[in-house]
């Protein structure tokens, strides 16, 4: 049993102007970002409760694919074979069934794949590629604190496993820039396509507020989430809540006493990945202007990926076989 809000009966434009109407003064009259965020999560939760209080829920495991009439005329067909005598009937039915019930599945993933596209495309097949069962156990060696103490771990001792280079090697930007790079607040645009942006996650951090409900209620919240963001923004400041995280220790295959045998899954609240996308688009379109990347750099760039990099070396090796 989980507890979950129903956001899908939600009016969102009532909502919107209910939360339009709601009395913001004190997120506005708050001297620090998280004297703000604090007032604007108290209020924004009180709203929520009048129109999708948390519900005690059971998770249930995902429904059947949906079939046509005519696969289910097949399978009652099969019900009614499965009874009488003639065998040969029942495995011709049985046949006819897998293949409609294939044709089915096959017609609703290509459906979703044609609405859905490209970056939906795991999301969609990982039902059909299917995930190794895990099993239910508790393993009482595993604590928090163990868990921590080897996660924090990690990145020093694979710092420390990487021999060092025989040569140092000498790191030459494109360009030497006598400005620096400052983080500024943001128009109520540059937050519109920041939140936009991001992937419609209905996951809530410790506050209860997810990506999606922001976005849907972005219309009663803009100029109160644009003045907490801005306030962190101009000020430096991170509130101590935005850092704290739900992590989920998931196993790699084995179920083991051992932390190593368990990946860390992180989910920062909402807040907190707004506020680091306005920053790294501030950051990206300083470095794209400035021409501060190495042309050679295809990752975290718009129009680059691991295509154009295959490209590039398959041109030089290309190039370097003519000569």
């Amino acid at each position: 049993m989980v507890y979950r809000r129903s956001l899908s009966r939600v009016d969102f434009p009532a909502f919107n102007q209910q939360l339009y109407a709601a009395d913001w003064l004190p997120v506005f009259a708050a001297p620090t970002t998280d004297t703000k965020w604090d007032r604007f999560q108290r209020i924004l939760i009180s709203q929520l409760d009048t129109v999708a209080p948390l519900r005690r829920v059971r998770e249930r495991r995902p429904a059947a694919v949906p079939v046509t009439p005519e696969t289910r005329q097949l399978l009652r067909d099969r019900r009614a074979a499965l009874g009488s005598a003639d065998r040969a009937e029942y495995k011709r039915l049985n046949r006819l069934c897998r293949a409609a019930v294939r044709a089915d599945c096959r017609a609703r993933y290509e459906g979703e794949l044609a609405r859905s596209g490209r970056a939906a495309l795991w999301r969609v097949l990982r039902p059909v590629i299917g995930r190794k069962q895990q099993q239910q156990c508790t393993v009482p060696n595993i604590t928090p604190d163990a868990l921590n103490d080897y996660y924090v771990t990690v990145g020093p001792s694979t710092s420390a496993s990487v021999p060092a280079p025989a040569t140092p090697v000498t790191t030459v930007l494109p360009r030497v820039l006598t400005c620096s790079f400052r983080v500024g607040p943001v128009s109520m645009d540059e937050l519109y396509s920041a939140l936009m942006s991001m992937k419609p996650s209905s996951s809530t951090g410790l506050d209860g507020i997810s990506v999606h409900m922001l976005q849907r209620c972005f219309t009663g919240l803009s100029h109160t989430l644009l003045d907490v963001v801005n306030s962190s923004l101009s000020s430096g400041c991170v509130p101590s809540g935005w850092k704290h995280a739900l992590v989920t220790p998931i196993p790699k295959g084995k179920i083991s006493a051992d932390p190593s045998d368990t990946r860390p899954i992180s989910l920062l609240p909402a807040i907190m990945k707004i506020v680091e996308r306005v920053v790294q688009c501030q950051l990206t379109g300083y470095l794209e202007q400035h021409a501060l990347l190495a042309d050679a750099q295809h990752g975290y760039r718009k129009c680059r990926s691991t295509e154009t990099a295959l490209h590039v070396v398959t041109d030089r090796v290309l190039c370097a076989m003519d000569h």
